[in-house]
């Protein structure tokens, strides 16, 4: 008789996934920190709310993150572990952050020989959706090893994110982009497009003025519409929800629209880097540099 095994999901907090998804698929959450003037330590999910973070932010409160220390990743795990056999972690890019590295570290450390660690090479909602598609997998019976081999070879090469800031300074407080960028952007009141390529954040060459980046990003959804491999897609926003749910209206509405289109709200973990008003759109698929040409 084949046993099988019993599998969890873990993830850390810059996933961004709506609370509803993380408690219907039980995905453990690894807290990254977020710290308000270089004192007060708070974490996404456990302490700290979006309304209060961006309330804070824009107030001028000094915020930074920080990956937690591997107490932390320990006690997640150990939790999960207590009800699961063996553990599929997903973590942010290691090119962003030192999570991915932490959690290898913790793993080697403890010897845990249960526990996987993948670098899903995304941020953000996008390694939210990782985590989704991960879930979903288990919950259709899939195993360990086929989840893991399906995350690497047809979903992570595949996921993709575009994004735009409402404001530089947060790129620029966060050392994202260099001060000559950012004095542009300033006094030119242009908005760079983000893409992330292989687990950086890159720029496809596009900058738009202010009043030109809502028709850009509904343009960019229609050029996505219908190159999806996968029919969930999520719409982020940074506090800004009835935006956010103009854009989902928006894309609905386009011949080949995705089956599901999701929401989430970039959390305090990533919204520190980005600042208030920012979207970006995520999805499994084909995408082309040539999108950007012409808008």
């Amino acid at each position: 008789m084949i046993v099988l095994k019993k599998i969890g999901i873990i993830a850390d907090s810059t996933c961004d996934l709506p609370v509803e998804i993380i408690q219907k698929y039980d995905i453990g959450i690894v807290p990254v920190n977020v710290i308000f003037n270089d004192e007060e330590v708070r974490q996404q999910y456990i302490n700290l709310t979006t309304d209060e973070f961006y309330s804070r932010l824009i107030a001028g409160e000094r915020v930074t993150s920080g990956v937690p220390p591997p107490k932390v990743f320990k006690d997640v795990i150990d939790k999960h572990l207590k009800k699961y056999d063996e553990v599929i972690f997903l973590t942010l890019s290691s090119k962003l952050s030192g999570v991915n590295q932490t959690a290898n570290l913790v793993i080697n450390q403890f010897n845990y020989k249960n526990v996987f660690v993948i670098d899903t090479l995304s941020g953000t909602i996008e390694t939210g959706l990782v985590a989704l598609i991960a879930a979903r997998e288990l919950a259709n019976g899939k195993t360990r090893e086929e989840i893991i081999k399906y995350l690497e070879t047809a979903i992570i090469p595949n996921v993709h994110l575009i994004s735009y800031a409402a404001t530089l300074k947060y790129l620029r407080r966060g050392g994202r982009i260099s001060r000559l960028r950012h004095l542009m952007g300033t006094v030119l009141n242009i908005k760079p497009i983000f893409h992330i390529e292989k687990g950086e954040i890159v720029s496809p060459g596009k900058v738009m003025l202010w009043q030109n980046i809502d028709t850009t990003f509904k343009k960019l959804l229609a050029k996505m519409a219908g190159k999806q491999v996968y029919e969930t897609v999520f719409i982020a926003h940074s506090g800004n929800p009835d935006k956010c749910k103009e854009l989902i209206e928006y894309l609905k509405s386009l011949p080949n629209a995705p089956k599901e289109i999701l929401m989430a709200e970039v959390g305090p973990a990533v919204g520190v880097h980005v600042g208030p008003d920012t979207f970006g759109f995520v999805w499994v698929g084909e995408y082309s540099d040539d999108w950007f040409k012409n808008l």
